[in-house]
């Protein structure tokens, strides 16, 4: 997880996906120039993590808990750091994001004031009936083989608030670990990150 739970100066979170503190990962924090106002959260205790392939990744995701212990863990960080502003997910972290702003608004923890940037939240599918209460804007994929995205996109646009957005581009794209990662959408979305967090 994060080297720290609290950190008042933070003012965005970054979810990694199943891949962790990766080279690919520390390589994008870099390309949208985090600095110490940016907490990490990614699914795994050690510090940096390397995987062969997405299958030994996944394993490694599942055996830590899967999705419900980074929902937890989630929104653990969150409650302790309310001065966060920007939240920025990937994969299954944009899942969990989702699903753990769905439960702190129930909780009645007041999370209108952030802002969500989720890429790809393929399994935001079990999650698409829960509402948050913050400005959102989903980054889907051109396709995604395992369910119908147009079913998924069509209930969350029902939400006020929430932004959605299909690219032509396969799941993982941001992700130079990922067999569909893409230069051209990596440069793009990491320019629109880049302009996202001057502002925070």
């Amino acid at each position: 997880m994060a080297d720290t739970l609290f950190d008042s100066k933070k003012t965005c979170l970054i979810a990694s996906d199943i891949f962790g503190m990766s080279e690919a990962f520390l390589s994008l924090l870099n390309d949208v120039n985090i600095d110490d106002s940016v907490l990490t959260v990614v699914p795994y205790q050690q510090p940096q993590t390397v995987f062969k392939n997405e299958a030994q990744a996944y394993q490694c995701f599942q055996d830590y808990g899967g999705i419900t212990a980074y929902i937890h863990s989630l929104k653990q960080h969150l409650k302790c750091n309310l001065d966060i502003k920007q939240v920025i997910g990937f994969s299954a972290g944009a899942a969990a994001i989702y699903k753990a702003m769905s439960e702190l608004s129930n909780d009645g923890i007041s999370i209108n004031n952030l802002t969500l940037i989720l890429f790809y939240p393929s399994q935001i599918r079990h999650y698409s009936g829960s509402h948050i209460n913050c400005r959102c804007h989903i980054i889907f994929p051109e396709f995604e083989p395992h369910f119908s995205l147009p079913d998924v996109i069509q209930v969350l646009q029902q939400q006020s608030g929430i932004k959605v957005e299909q690219s032509s581009y396969q799941h993982g794209f941001m992700n130079r670990d990922s067999r569909a990662f893409d230069q051209t959408a990596y440069n793009h979305y990491c320019q629109m990150l880049n302009r996202l967090l001057v502002k925070v």
